[in-house]
């Protein structure tokens, strides 16, 4: 992985995508910080630069439903 914990995130959930044979494909680090009366969350993922831009795009589409699912299972 590139990335690395940001400036003022206490919390991540990080880690290395990886085909059966062990090549690095890309990684995750997903971080969270308290911010006023609630927290800010970073999403954060690593792709290979040779992925077309619709991946991406669709991956991020599945991260904001995801996380909203989450958010509203703790809220409720």
């Amino acid at each position: 992985m590139k990335s690395r914990l940001s400036e003022g995130y206490h919390v991540q959930a990080a880690g290395t995508a990886r085909l059966a044979d062990g090549t690095i494909i890309g990684g995750v680090r997903h971080q969270i910080k308290d911010e006023g009366d609630g927290f800010r969350f970073k999403a954060l993922v690593e792709f290979p630069a040779i992925l077309p831009n619709s991946i991406i795009q669709n991956h991020q589409y599945h991260l904001a439903c995801e996380f909203r699912q989450w958010l509203n299972d703790i809220v409720n």
